[in-house]
């Protein structure tokens, strides 16, 4: 069949009232499924788009917390090195407490000592005075016999 028959074919064939109605059933079934898959295709930008919104507020909420937490770490250490700071002085304190400990009497030392302070206290002992001794001494010679002075 040349190309004018087949051209003149297709033309009685548009020209037919069946065709037509044939023709137009399925411009329409096109035309309502590009429709519909044009609805289709705005839903998932409308989804595609919620999603992206999503995911960046997800992102930044990861990143202030990433943020809060470095902080907080930051803050963390600073307030462990003051607190090993402090427990280095009080380290040293006690090491100086000790020595100064070392340096006093113990109590067996304390015990001696107050021992010798009751024997030699002069409100509890009846300590007598030179002269008081040689008169002693004298008249003890003298009621013996030996004293000639």
């Amino acid at each position: 069949m040349p190309l004018s028959n087949a051209i003149k074919h297709r033309q009685a064939l548009f020209n037919m009232p069946d065709a037509k109605a044939t023709l137009r059933t399925i411009i329409t079934e096109l035309v309502e499924r590009t429709n519909t898959d044009a609805r289709r295709l705005r839903v998932l930008e409308q989804r595609s788009e919620s999603l992206t919104a999503q995911m960046n507020t997800v992102e930044e909420t990861v990143l202030k917390t990433k943020k809060d937490v470095s902080e907080q770490l930051a803050g963390m250490a600073s307030e462990l090195e003051k607190q090993s700071d402090r427990l280095e002085k009080v380290e040293k304190a006690i090491d100086e407490i000790v020595k100064q400990l070392k340096k006093t009497a113990s109590i067996t030392q304390m015990k001696e000592l107050e021992e010798f302070v009751e024997i030699y206290s002069p409100l509890k002992s009846n300590f007598i005075t030179r002269e008081q001794a040689e008169t002693m001494i004298e008249e003890k010679l003298k009621r013996q016999g030996q004293y000639h002075g």
